[in-house]
C-alpha cells in the first residue's frame, strides 16, 4: 500500500508497526495531560514529551529533506512531508509557549 504512495518498497514494516505504537503511547500521555487541562491543571510531563518527540521530529524531518531523501518521491507526498516538518515545529513552539510557560497552575 506505501508503494502506491509514492514510498520506496521496504523488506519489512517492521519500524512503521514501531512507530505506530510510539505513537499510541504519545496519545496515552496527552490523553492524561488533556483531562487535567480541562481541570484547570498542566501535567508537565506529557508536555516535556510532546516537546522533545515533535521537535526531535521536526528536526529529523528537515535534515532528511534538505538533503534530497524526498526528491524521488511523488509531489504530494513531499507536500505532505515538508507539511510535516511544519506542523511539528508549530506544534513544538505551541507546547512551549502555552504548555512551558502557561499560566495554569500544575498538577
Amino acid at each position: 500500500m506505501l508503494e502506491s504512495l509514492g514510498l520506496p518498497a521496504q523488506n519489512s514494516y517492521m519500524f512503521v508497526r514501531l512507530l505506530g505504537w510510539a505513537y499510541l503511547a504519545l496519545c496515552v500521555g496527552y490523553g492524561f495531560a488533556l483531562r487535567e487541562a480541562l481541570r484547570g491543571r498542566r501535567l508537565m510531563g506529557p508536555i516535556w514529551v510532546g516537546i522533545v518527540s515533535n521537535g526531535g521530529a521536526c528536526l529529523y524531518l528537515l535534515y532528511f529533506g534538505s538533503i534530497g531523501t524526498w526528491s524521488q518521491w511523488g509531489a504530494s507526498l513531499q507536500f505532505i512531508a515538508w507539511g510535516s516538518v511544519f506542523a511539528t515545529a508549530l506544534i513544538t513552539l505551541g507546547l512551549f509557549l502555552f504548555g512551558v510557560r502557561g499560566q495554569e497552575p500544575l498538577a
